[in-house]
This record gives structure tokens, C-alpha cells and sequence, in this order.
């Protein structure tokens, strides 16, 4: 707790203030991974209904930006190529861009920043903007027991989202509460609907993409026999996270089930 007006502050009285507050400048952290991404859409969606003439600027990786950047609810993309600064071929290239990164953020003047990316990096972004509000998770809390403790020792996931990480909960001034790990994606980022008073509308997952995309699109179903009448599925199996592995037989059953409802079905990956 801190103290204000002589009286301590509470994290209830901190996060009451915030929901009064009529942020101008925002900027949501959540540069990757591609699923992350869509399933971030939501709040963004909740941000510009909540703060209708603030400006809203996502910071994300070039191969995850056309996703979001004709989102209406966006105003600008913040990129960041981090595949750059691991490049060793263009090491001085990579920090003066690093650096070039931190000046964007820092000289934009957020005054309120949702980190849902919860890594040291991020945490980094976050600092550096200056912004006197600063969202994201909680340190990281333990996995509710199941079976037995000896039981969930033996299948515990060595991938898995428990929380911040890297410490980076220390460069927050707000953090969000970590109540379950039982919950989607989209409802565990919709969590900071709660201390920013947005909307509890259902969650818009709807991905705007440029005009040109379609016909490519179109062409490409087309090319591969895909009628244009028929709504398309698109699966896209491949992950790193042991929490998302499914089986090939388990990925052939759900396409078996879409083709005989009707859907058209398409594999994605990188």
C-alpha cells in the first residue's frame, strides 16, 4: 500500500481510480506469438469502446502486424523486429534499431500501458515508455492440485502459462490477479476489463485485413478446388507449448467431423 491524502491507498482504491481515469495515449504490449495475438483482439476492441478518442497503439512483430493493423480499433503499430537483433551478421544494426525502438516508445508519451506479454523485454517496454499507469500479470501462481501432488509432479507440462515471467510483475504499477489457471486464453486478457471498467459484451475476435487480401485469398481456395460457397476452417496444428499439443489422429477427427458437417477444411502453419 502506498499512502495518499495522508490515508493509505489500497489496490482496490488504485484500481477504482482507474476506472475513472480517461486514458489518451495507450499502448498494448503483446508483440507475439500469432494465436496470442487474435485472442488479444478483444481487448483492443474493449480499449477503443472504453476510450473512444484516445490513441491506441499495439506494439508487435512485423510477421504478426498485419493481423491487427487495419483493425478500426487501432491507431498505430509499434514494431518490433526482434528476429533482427538476433541476427549476429548485423549486431550494431540490430542495437542502434533496439535503441531506435525504446526512443519511439519513450518520446510517444503513453500515459497508460497493458503489458499481456509478461516477459523481462516487454517489462523493459513498459518501464521505458514512462507511462504512469502500467498493466500486467501477476507473478506466476501454482497449478491447482489434481490427482495427487505425485501425480501432477509426473505430468506437469514443461510449457505452460502460470503468470508473469522473468520477473517482469516488478515494472508494473497495476497488477492483475491471477484467481485460476482453468481459463481460456480470452477471458485471462479480458481480465484487466475488470480494473479498467471496459464493457462485458461478448469478445469480438473479428480480423480486419487489407482489401488486396481477399482476392489472394479467393484465388488461392480456388487453386486448391475449395469451393467459394462452402464456409472454410482453417487448422493450423503446429505449436511449441506441450499444453497445446493434440494428436495427428486427434486433428484428423476434428476435420473428419468438420467435413461432414459441411465446412471446407485448410492446414496452416510457419
Amino acid at each position: 500500500m502506498q499512502p495518499r491524502n495522508g490515508q493509505f491507498e489500497t489496490a482496490e482504491t488504485k484500481n477504482a481510480s482507474l476506472r475513472t481515469t480517461n486514458f489518451s495515449r495507450i499502448l498494448l504490449i503483446k508483440p507475439s506469438a500469432l494465436g496470442d495475438v487474435v485472442h488479444t483482439l478483444p481487448v483492443l476492441v474493449k480499449l477503443r469502446a472504453r476510450y473512444p478518442r484516445a490513441r491506441i497503439d499495439w506494439l508487435i512483430t512485423p510477421e504478426n502486424a498485419e493481423i491487427v493493423r487495419c483493425h478500426p480499433a487501432l491507431s498505430d503499430v509499434v514494431l518490433f523486429a526482434r528476429g533482427d537483433f538476433a541476427r549476429g551478421d548485423r549486431k550494431w544494426q540490430a542495437v542502434g534499431a533496439f535503441f531506435a525502438l525504446l526512443k519511439q516508445i519513450r518520446s510517444a508519451k503513453y500515459d497508460l500501458v497493458i503489458d499481456l506479454h509478461g516477459q523481462l523485454r516487454s517489462a523493459l517496454f513498459s518501464l521505458i515508455s514512462g507511462a504512469q499507469v502500467r498493466i500486467g500479470f501477476d507473478r506466476p501462481i501454482k497449478p491447482a492440485p489434481t490427482v495427487s501432488a505425485e501425480h501432477d509432479l509426473k505430468n506437469m507440462a514443461s510449457h505452460g502459462w502460470r503468470g508473469a515471467r522473468e520477473g517482469s510483475w516488478i515494472a508494473y504499477t497495476h497488477r492483475i490477479s491471477i484467481p485460476t489457471l482453468d481459463v481460456h486464453a480470452i477471458d485471462r486478457y479480458l481480465w484487466v476489463g475488470t480494473m479498467l471498467g471496459l464493457d462485458k459484451d461478448p469478445p469480438d475476435l473479428t480480423i480486419h485485413l487489407p482489401p488486396e487480401t481477399v482476392p489472394n485469398v479467393e484465388r488461392l481456395l480456388e487453386d486448391r478446388s475449395v469451393p467459394a460457397s462452402r464456409s472454410l476452417v482453417v487448422l493450423v496444428p503446429g505449436t511449441i507449448w506441450e499444453t497445446k499439443h493434440r494428436t495427428i489422429e486427434g486433428f484428423a477427427g476434428v476435420a473428419r467431423e468438420l467435413l461432414s458437417s459441411g465446412f471446407a477444411v485448410a492446414l496452416a502453419g510457419t
